[in-house]
This record gives C-alpha cells, structure tokens and sequence, in this order.
C-alpha cells in the first residue's frame, strides 16, 4: 500500500467517524427541556450553546 492510499484511508475513516459523531450529536442530544404550562402553552429552554426561552 502506497503512502498516498494509506493517507487516503485514514482520512476516509476520520470523516466516517466524525459523520457518525455528528450523527449522534443531532439525534441524541437532548435540545430543550421545559414545561407544559395549560393546554397549548409549553414554555422551552432550547439550544445547543446559548440557551433561550421560547414558547
């Protein structure tokens, strides 16, 4: 296997890893958390980094 191959496998298998990471990331990161206030009012606290009220 030439070095160039080699590069390229290893950066292939990163960008697989890091896609799987993301993946997790979107899916399974818990977003928002809240309350339900009444029957249509539900009051969140989202986001990823800076976590602000909506509702």
């Amino acid at each position: 296997m030439t070095s160039f191959k080699r590069a390229a496998v290893i950066a292939g298998t990163v960008c697989l890893i890091a896609l799987c990471g993301l993946c997790y990331y979107w899916f399974y990161y818990v977003f928002g958390d809240g309350t339900k206030a009444g029957t249509m009012n539900y009051f969140v606290h989202k986001g990823y980094v800076f976590k602000t009220y909506e509702g």
